[in-house]
């Protein structure tokens, strides 16, 4: 019966290995299998109802990440603390958290018959992510805080992983969504310092008031990924479908084509098994791991220590010290509308989104400068928003340039199941993430102890070393062979060379 469903399903669908623009190949995604191991085409608003639940459960990690930095003062307060060294203990945490989830995502998902199914999976992480709020709120020992963080980095790493995936292997405006749903992080992380500062630190509550309803949003996530991410059974084709020409499924949302057999599948080597789970041998996975350790230790070390180098600067205002939180406002708006804005226009760009990502970093490096460099406490404010807008869309584009790297190696690899190179691709995901995290932790901590040492400047050095480093990874970061085929010069281009040719002469 299996045989005949695998059949079926890719006669029934002969386009799909054309080059038509209707009838392009849609590469597998670790959405969940049919039951019956057919050809399951999604309903069109599938995919919407699934960036919808996937980005409310980012935005509740931003806004759980950005509100560490108000709740410090009143956590400190409620534990009798007098110096930043055991909540700064935090951030190390929810690191090692992701990095064990980026290590444990691949594994897991290989168990049957439930945590290879997507919905059992995100279902499962976010309990995880709901029970970790629950210290916080109950106002638990400083320890079990300490401890609650690692759950909590484990659980959403499983959300960012599987997110990317999905919405990098999206047929249509694939750089769009992922820029949608890592704004709606940077919409979390805008508005979390205004909510934890409005409900805590203004009316002196305990600060476990705020994690409710992080508590309560975890819960509302857990709920709607298992229900958007449910098995969907097989669509029937549409009429006239089949053997005609522009014929086949014309499905709106990442389909998965499972073609078991009866035959039982040739045993792996552990050895060949982690190679397939995670693609740590790949100089990709390696280049972009490197790469958004030193993008997440950028835009965290600016996000972290940039308020303490405004009251360094300009001790005046001390006083007002809601203008800095205004300042640190500025920088997540700026990294969502970046994320919203300027992401699309990544595949516009000459050099696709490849090359918008060198232009982003050039301008993350001025912006960087005027920060260190204006006087003015306004300009500065304004430079750290820009710095944002321009340093958000980078993830989203590097996204989409890794995973159209891995489906063309994908493409080019005869061995191997579909499944099997799902589960390699979200958890080489997941390290990159991991690795991501852990960026956002080491730089701010090696800010944090060098302040004291060398001043509150060393930030803007750093941040610049990490562009830097930024752009000569991008470089080393293996070429597409289809872009390098197809590519033709723009009149961008054209008009550069003439330029050039005429400074020579």
């Amino acid at each position: 019966m299996t045989i005949s469903h695998s059949s079926q399903a890719s006669q029934t669908n002969p386009s799909n290995s054309s080059n038509g623009d209707d009838t392009e190949k849609q590469p597998a995604i670790i959405t969940s299998s049919p039951l019956d191991g057919t050809l399951a085409p999604l309903p069109p608003s599938v995919n919407k109802y699934r960036i919808a639940a996937l980005s409310l459960a980012i935005f509740t990690s931003g806004l759980t990440d950005s509100s560490v930095g108000p709740l410090i003062e009143p956590m400190k307060a409620f534990y009798n603390l007098t110096d930043d060294k055991l909540i700064s203990l935090l951030f190390v945490a929810q690191a090692v958290g992701f990095i064990l989830g980026a290590a444990a995502i691949s594994p897991l998902r290989s168990i049957k018959p439930f945590l290879n199914h997507d919905n059992i999976t995100l279902l499962s992480a976010n309990i995880i992510v709901f029970l970790s709020y629950l210290p916080f709120v109950c106002l638990a020992p400083l320890p079990a805080i300490l401890v609650s963080f690692l759950p909590l980095g484990f659980g959403n790493s499983f959300n960012l992983a599987i997110g990317n995936v999905y919405c990098g292997s999206l047929k249509e405006r694939p750089t769009f969504y992922l820029g949608v749903m890592h704004a709606c992080y940077g919409l979390g992380a805008t508005i979390g310092p205004l909510i934890a500062t409005g409900m805590v630190v203004q009316t002196g509550i305990s600060y476990g008031f705020f994690y409710s309803v992080t508590l309560c949003l975890s819960l509302v996530n857990a709920i709607l990924l298992f229900a958007a991410f449910r098995e969907y059974p097989p669509s029937p084709p549409p009429p006239g479908a089949g053997d005609e020409e522009g014929g086949g499924s014309q499905a709106t949302g990442p389909v998965l084509v499972t073609t078991t057999t009866t035959v039982e599948k040739e045993k792996k080597t552990p050895g060949l098994w982690i190679k397939s789970h995670l693609h740590l041998d790949s100089k990709l996975v390696i280049l972009t791991c490197l790469f958004i350790f030193f993008y997440q230790g950028a835009e965290v070390s600016n996000s972290g220590w940039t308020t303490e180098f405004l009251y360094d600067r300009h001790p005046a205002s001390k006083e007002t010290q809601d203008t800095y939180g205004y300042v640190m406002t500025g920088f997540w708006a700026g990294v969502t509308l970046g994320r919203v804005v300027l992401t699309p226009m990544g595949e516009r760009f000459p050099g696709g989104n490849r090359g918008y990502v060198y232009m982003l970093v050039v301008l993350c490096v001025a912006f960087q400068l005027m920060i260190w460099l204006v006087p003015n406490l306004y300009g500065r404010g304004l430079a750290v928003a820009f710095f944002g807008m321009f340093i958000g869309p980078g993830y989203p584009c590097a996204m989409r340039v890794v995973m159209e790297l891995m489906e063309e190696k994908e493409s080019e690899t005869a061995n191997g199941d579909d499944e099997e190179k799902e589960h390699g691709k979200a958890g080489a995901m997941g390290v990159i993430s991991a690795f991501g995290m852990s960026g956002g932790a080491v730089m701010p901590f090696i800010i944090g102890n060098l302040n004291g040492i060398v001043g509150r400047w060393v930030m803007h050095p750093i941040v610049l070393a990490l562009c830097a480093l930024m752009v000569i990874v991008w470089w080393f970061l293996p070429r597409s062979k289809a872009q390098d085929k197809n590519w033709q010069p723009g009149e961008i281009h054209m008009f550069l060379q003439r330029f050039l040719k005429c400074c020579r002469d």
